[in-house]
């Protein structure tokens, strides 16, 4: 589930340009029919490193990286009145509100939608979008455009309200960026623990890592563990590889299986490491967020546990026991380990988190 209380919630109202603009929020492949008859949906747009589309009943869910961090961007049924889809409740406090018009931009509907809005809405962030929308402009208008925004600019002024001029495909990053006290205190939540987490991964990554080796790796798969250890060794019993003609590729994948799975495992210790860096920093979906780091972390596993060389297992157990002393193997493979967690994956854990605080900073940090 979404933890929305994380999130400042940006709701696009007004005529079909709104539909357009939702469209470049969309994923590649992924179409909006802006046919007025055939809009019964409501779009969620919703921050994610994976890109996803969830449809429940009359509402899609969009998950991609398109939309800031810390802000979910709605788009309503046309027929809705102005509240947020995401919680369905009316009164509610949004974030920030986009009114979008198309040329010529200075309609009634537009005028009566901005008092409804100014109504029944708690926000203090309006934008009136003026989308230049060429295919909606005929010669006649070209010669008048000038005119008519200068007037749209002068008339909607008058209502105390932002006017941005938008043009298509440019998902200009001042749509996404709110005012007000609202903001301020998302701003202050995520700065705070944005600071936490900056300054524990400058000063203390080193030795909390030492520490997660030693609740992990080095209590599992070390001699400072003998209990521990033997049960380690066992990964290289003969009956685990009997049929095995790769003894290397079936060693990582029976290792994967004794300590990359279950809940008390190390790869959910990888886990745990890593969120207690961004977990407070995470407003999106984080049980989405935990299976994408899960994979990656055991992609990387695999990619730098390739295989040493290829060895068939022998017939008999004897066999294999003078093959495993013959090309010392097991002590090639458990070094391999120590590389990997000693060093590869303390660095990949800490870019990980590094890339993530990095994103915070330059989409929520500064802005106003």
């Amino acid at each position: 589930m979404i933890d929305l209380k994380k999130c400042e919630i940006i709701t696009c109202i007004g005529d079909d340009s709104r539909y357009s603009f939702a469209q470049e929020l969309m994923p590649k492949g992924q179409v909006i029919n802006t046919n007025f008859l055939s809009i019964n949906k409501s779009y969620i747009f919703i921050y994610s490193e994976e890109e996803k589309v969830i449809e429940q009943d009359s509402l899609i869910y969009i998950y991609n990286k398109k939309v800031p961090i810390g802000k979910i961007i709605e788009v309503p049924i046309s027929d809705y009145e102005v509240y947020s889809v995401s919680l369905n409740q009316k009164k509610k406090i949004v974030g920030k509100i986009l009114l979008f018009a198309n040329f010529p931009y200075n309609k009634n509907s537009i005028h009566n939608m901005l008092v409804n809005i100014i109504d029944k809405v708690y926000t203090t962030d309006i934008n009136i979008v003026l989308y230049k929308d060429p295919k909606k402009v005929s010669y006649t208008d070209i010669k008048d455009s000038e005119s008519i925004i200068n007037q749209a600019n002068k008339d909607f002024g008058n209502k105390n309200v932002k006017i941005v001029h938008y043009e298509p495909k440019s998902l200009n990053k001042e749509l996404f960026l709110i005012k007000g006290r609202y903001s301020q205190y998302y701003k202050n939540y995520f700065t705070k623990n944005f600071n936490s987490a900056d300054y524990s991964i400058r000063n203390r990554f080193e030795i909390n890592y030492k520490i997660f080796l030693d609740n992990t790796y080095d209590f599992f798969c070390s001699m400072n563990h003998p209990e521990e250890f033997s049960k380690f060794i066992k990964i290289f019993d003969y009956m685990y590889h009997s049929k095995s003609k790769n003894i290397w590729k079936s060693f990582v994948e029976k290792f994967k299986q004794e300590y990359f799975t279950g809940n008390y495992s190390i790869i959910n210790d990888v886990l745990n490491f890593y969120l207690d860096y961004t977990k407070d920093l995470l407003n999106f979906n984080i049980t989405n967020e935990k299976k994408v780091f899960l994979e990656n972390i055991i992609k990387f596993f695999d990619s730098k546990m390739s295989e040493y060389k290829t060895y068939s297992v022998p017939n008999t157990e004897l066999e294999y026991k003078e093959l495993l002393n013959k090309i010392n193997i097991v002590n090639e493979f458990i070094k391999r380990l120590e590389v990997f967690f000693y060093e590869e994956l303390k660095k990949e854990i800490y870019k990980e988190i590094n890339n993530k605080l990095t994103r915070i900073k330059s989409l929520t940090i500064k802005n106003p």
